[in-house]
């Protein structure tokens, strides 16, 4: 009987998929996709963890709907509803069958603060729309900042210890998967369209010639190394620990090995950054808490180096560090300046959330072409600024802080997998946002999604592991 309500839960939720994505794609695809899902779901007798599994894998796809469509960069450019958000229809289903069928009540109450505190984005983003001239752009950013925040909290209450392995086989495996999208784009310049969306790659001028960047499946270069950026340290702690068992660990050594690749042809050099300065983060955290011995960190630690040399040594590497196209750098550092102008005309509550592309044509004092199409700050401490004020960049940065803070609990416990996991979160989100510093990778779809995720993993790990101090201390003993 459950299975038969399993099946009909999950066939729902397909179901509404089908009628959402069908308005953007071929119904037929639509179709097979969620039968496929429905079939496998039967097959395995395993629905949530199969949904669970392909919403995670799913990430990197950028796979959505977005209704009310309108040409603009930086945020969110209509209603977007995504693939991940419309799994947890039926996900969500076998959550309250679960637990009304259980004999004993299962833990869903949350912390107060890990409700709250992943709230603060939106609750101080909400001031600025007093001054917002387009409230309807900032609340299709709301509304996807929402929509990420239901996801963490499905990640925080559901998630169970089993459901670990999973999750991470399906991180690395969509990792992996840009590998053969990025491959073809760099051999021949191919657009690769799915879901609606297309991705192509970039040529940048260097000094030497041009340089073709690849994007994946994800909109833009960048966005592409901010999302390996996330997931690469865990991919590499996971590789370098001699005890994970031999089938993660291959899969996390050939996910690490597509991760140093893909980070390359981005040819992101602020993802760059933020990488070489999270992997000695990452290295150390897993000595800290004995995942890798001295030798083994040392070891690591001189490969690593060796590495990145060789790669330095390549030429379109070096040239794109030293004698990159400079026009491109004079418009980033112009466009930052505009952000600072705009927060001094609006310190405390900003010029609006999620208008900063169309309020950029009023301070472009010099009447640069390329402000004009809708180019963000390509800096996303001083796009809070700019957008969301002071009062909205604390929120950002409060909420920042107390998931590093989280990810270095659960760093600290007993379970081996989740402590590993954690570890990696740290560092990747090190990695992502000092990669921030010129970019604005964070206000993208993948990359929103897949840092709820594994922010909702960490809050999982610690309510799974009791959460109190004094466990988390014993943890580090383990």
């Amino acid at each position: 009987m459950r299975l038969m309500l399993a099946a009909g839960a999950v066939l729902v939720g397909s179901i509404a998929a089908i009628v959402l994505l069908a308005l953007q794609l071929k119904l037929a695809i639509a179709i097979a996709g969620a039968l496929g899902i429905v079939a496998a779901c039967v097959i395995t007798r395993r629905p949530r963890q199969l949904l669970l599994f392909v919403l995670v894998a799913l990430v990197p796809i950028d796979a959505q709907l977005v209704l009310n469509f309108r040409e603009h960069l930086g945020g969110a450019w209509g209603v977007v509803i995504w693939v991940p958000l419309m799994l947890l229809v039926p996900l969500a289903i076998l959550a309250v069958m679960d637990h009304v069928a259980a004999s004993a009540p299962r833990p869903w109450r949350l912390g107060r603060w890990t409700v709250l505190v992943p709230l603060l984005p939106i609750v101080a983003s909400l001031p600025s729309f007093m001054s917002s001239r387009d409230l309807t752009l900032s609340s299709y950013e709301l509304l996807r900042m929402l929509a990420a925040f239901l996801i963490y909290l499905y990640f925080a209450v559901e998630l169970r210890p089993g459901d670990l392995r999973i999750v991470v086989v399906a991180l690395f495996a969509g990792l992996l998967a840009e590998l053969p999208f990025a491959l073809l784009q760099f051999a021949t310049g191919a657009e690769i369209k799915l879901f609606g969306l297309e991705s192509g790659t970039a040529l940048e001028d260097l000094g030497s010639g041009q340089v073709r960047r690849v994007s994946g499946t994800l909109i833009h270069p960048n966005l592409l190394a901010s999302y390996v950026a996330l997931l690469f340290p865990m991919t590499l702690v996971f590789a370098v620990r001699a005890s994970v068992p031999g089938a993660l660990r291959a899969l996390a050594i050939v996910a690490s090995v597509a991760g140093l690749v893909l980070l390359l042809l981005s040819f992101s050099r602020g993802s760059w950054v933020g990488v070489v300065v999270a992997l000695p983060v990452a290295l150390f955290l897993a000595a800290r808490f004995r995942h890798l011995t001295v030798l083994r960190t040392v070891v690591v630690t001189l490969a690593l180096a060796v590495a990145a040399a060789m790669s330095l040594a390549l030429p379109p590497v070096l040239d794109r560090l030293t004698s990159s196209d400079p026009a491109n750098l004079e418009v980033r550092f112009y466009l930052n300046d505009i952000a600072a102008d705009m927060w001094r005309s609006a310190p405390v509550i900003g010029v609006g959330l999620n208008t900063f592309t169309e309020i950029a044509v009023d301070f472009d004092v010099r009447h640069v072409s390329t402000v004009k199409p809708a180019l963000p700050a390509h800096n996303i401490y001083l796009l809070w600024l700019a957008e969301i004020g002071a009062v909205g960049a604390l929120g950002m940065a409060v909420f920042v802080g107390w998931s590093l803070f989280q990810g270095l609990r659960a760093a600290r416990l007993r379970d081996r997998t989740g402590s590993l996991i954690a570890v990696g979160f740290v560092a990747g989100v090190i990695a992502l946002y000092v990669g921030e510093i010129v970019s604005f990778s964070t206000k993208a779809d993948p990359v929103m999604q897949m840092f709820f995720i594994l922010l909702g993993i960490m809050v999982a790990l610690l309510r799974i592991h009791g959460a109190s101090p004094d466990r988390a201390r014993a943890g580090a003993a383990g």
